[in-house]
């Protein structure tokens, strides 16, 4: 006679394990939004929740590319310029009309939504290396466009400053742990509702012209009002990015809006991962880090130790960290099996 040990979690061998599969991503989820909130008081110091803070500004740039790119399928160049008109919008408003944060975002929002539907309908008529040259243009135009504006209006050349820091029904927001909490809580509120729109039909219709626009246009999906709409909402999401980044810096150096910058974002999201919403949240917090430690360390040579960072990222981590993330979980996933199997 024979027994066979069995796990409480399950009732049977690699009981445990199987929970831990199933739910694990939930979970693990569910504890870095509760991590970011807990971080300003698990001894992180002043100079780290600033770059904390930061890195979540360009996580929010980062997921909306991935919109745009990971599940839709489409390279963007120019996403320089919604951080830009972002940073612009909200610092022009907050200062000289109406500081508080949620008029001020809601105004954000609004107008690089109707400058995004203006472009996104021109560019979203094409695809491939034809859209990504126009994604470039887009983001020379802007900047060019904000550059001759009058000095005394944004700045001009020399970008827009003096912006003050975001108020609550009249009451500032301290520069420190309080807008620190505010941009994680938008970072946490935008990735739970993209989260929510990609597994909606409308989020499924990207995912199918991302994979084969013809079979996708066969069954019925309009392609061009897809991919307008996931334009528009993807310069959104990367506009409140550049809004939060503006009231972090007190404003916005017109370096942020040139087509370069948008090399940066593409970076953070090929890091973390295509089409995981999380994984460039992950890659936004490495790129931030990673890019401030090495130019205090090796002032001379950063750019050198930062190139051979990315190599080694793509060299052992294929696919970025989501993918690095797969595959421990099909290894998991089998182990459950042959648990399981015995």
């Amino acid at each position: 006679m024979s027994s066979t040990a069995t796990d409480p979690a399950g009732g049977k061998p690699g009981g445990l394990l199987a929970l831990v599969h199933r739910r694990g991503p939930g979970v693990a989820l569910v504890l870095a939004g509760i991590g970011l909130f807990v971080a300003p008081y698990a001894g992180v110091d002043g100079f780290n929740l600033f770059l904390l803070n930061k890195a979540l500004a360009l996580a929010l740039w980062a997921m909306g590319l991935d919109l745009l790119v990971g599940y839709t399928g489409l390279l963007s160049f120019g996403h320089s310029a919604w951080l830009g008109l972002g940073a612009y919008a909200a610092g022009y408003i907050a200062r000289d009309h109406n500081a508080d944060i949620f008029v001020t975002l809601l105004a954000t929002m609004g107008f690089v939504g109707v400058v995004a539907a203006a472009l996104g309908f021109i560019a979203t008529r094409v695809s491939g290396v034809p859209f990504a040259i126009v994604t470039l243009a887009i983001a020379a135009t802007v900047y060019l466009v904000i550059v001759r504006l009058p000095p005394e209006f944004i700045g001009g050349r020399t970008g827009l400053f003096g912006v003050p820091a975001p108020s609550v029904f009249g009451r500032p927001i301290d520069y420190g742990i309080e807008l620190y909490l505010a941009t994680a809580a938008l970072t946490v509120v935008v990735f739970v509702a993209l989260r929510h729109l990609v597994r909606t039909p409308f989020g499924r219709g990207l995912q199918a012209i991302r994979e084969n626009e013809v079979r996708a246009q066969f069954v019925g999906i309009n392609v061009s009002r897809h991919r307008w709409a996931a334009f528009v909402l993807s310069a959104v999401v990367s506009g409140l990015g550049g809004a939060m980044l503006g009231f972090l810096q007190g404003g916005m150096s017109t370096i942020e809006l040139q087509w370069l910058r948008s090399a940066d974002v593409l970076v953070m999201v090929l890091l973390g991962g295509l089409g995981t919403l999380y994984a460039p949240i992950a890659g936004a917090i490495f790129f931030t880090f990673v890019f401030t430690n090495l130019i205090s360390w090796f002032p001379q040579q950063w750019q050198i130790y930062m190139g051979l960072a990315f190599l080694g990222v793509v060299l052992f981590l294929p696919g970025g960290f989501a993918g690095a993330l797969a595959r421990f979980w099909d290894w998991l996933g089998r182990r459950v099996w042959k648990l399981s199997s015995q």
